[in-house]
């Protein structure tokens, strides 16, 4: 039982932080659920103020986060974006994309397999 313990609390620590904030998420509506079912009222506020909160949340919160994920912020992100520019001006075809990309993979697996990489001598531990 101890063993099981100990590996269980092993486990947590490699829990990201998303896994983290959804057993977080988790617990407190359980435990909302269980006090209101046993005639607990656990948030005592009044539904105007909560209505209120949530839209001012919402309205901060959602224009921000459609604005980033259409956003190029990462390096591949803007390539991306230049090779779609390039084929919407008409200077590649899908088909030539499609291609290239094809080419590019078969290069990285001809690559990996006449490079292989091994560990080093030294990283063995017996």
């Amino acid at each position: 039982m101890k063993q099981k313990v100990i590996s269980f609390i092993d486990g947590l620590s490699c829990m990201s932080v998303r896994e983290w904030a959804q057993i977080i998420v988790l617990a407190l509506v359980v435990i909302n659920g269980a006090l209101t079912i046993f005639g607990v009222n656990p948030i005592s506020v009044s539904e105007d103020f909560l209505y209120i909160a949530i839209s001012g949340a919402l309205v901060i919160i959602v224009p921000f986060y459609n604005k980033w994920k259409n956003w190029n912020v990462t390096p591949e992100a803007v390539t991306a974006q230049n090779v779609l520019d390039l084929m919407k001006m008409g200077f590649a075809s899908k088909e030539q994309i499609e291609q290239f990309i094809k080419d590019l993979k078969a290069q990285s697996v001809k690559e990996e397999w006449s490079n292989p990489t091994y560990p080093a001598e030294d990283s063995k531990t017996e």
